[in-house]
């Protein structure tokens, strides 16, 4: 097995997955930051949940990483996820996320260049959509 790249750093923060990627990732790379986000998200014990993905200081990543990342949102749109914020400086990325993410599109998750905005947008997703989830799901 190659060498992971790419470095990932994942928590839980009350509600919220907090994310933080750094540098170019390969397919190890993005594997092993699934594998720290599946183990947060499988603490909810499908509670319904929110993320943040710090990705400005992400470089990049290769077709195969791009494409893991894609299963691992395709997993993600089956749990309890009722937003995402993801926090990108770099409008190229952005655009790379969208066409090799096609996931993604089908979560709701928006685009900030900043924590503050991006947070902000999640406790409004938090106060709208909780109570409609918990509704839906009989939770």
């Amino acid at each position: 097995m190659a060498a992971g790249h790419g470095h990932s750093h994942v928590i839980r923060d009350g509600n919220i997955i907090r994310a933080t990627l750094e540098g170019a990732f390969n397919l190890e790379g993005a594997g092993q930051y699934e594998k720290q986000a599946r183990r947060e998200i499988g603490s909810f014990n499908g509670a319904p949940f929110l993320m943040l993905v710090d990705n400005t200081e992400v470089e990049g990543g290769t077709p195969e990483a791009y494409s893991e990342l894609d299963r691992f949102n395709q997993w993600q749109n089956t749990q309890a996820l009722v937003a995402k914020a993801i926090i990108v400086t770099q409008s190229l990325l952005k655009e790379i996320l969208l066409q090799r993410t096609p996931n993604l599109s089908m979560q709701n998750s928006a685009f900030f260049d900043n924590e503050a905005e991006a947070l902000c947008w999640l406790r409004q997703q938090e106060k709208d959509k909780f109570e409609e989830y918990k509704r839906k799901s009989g939770r």
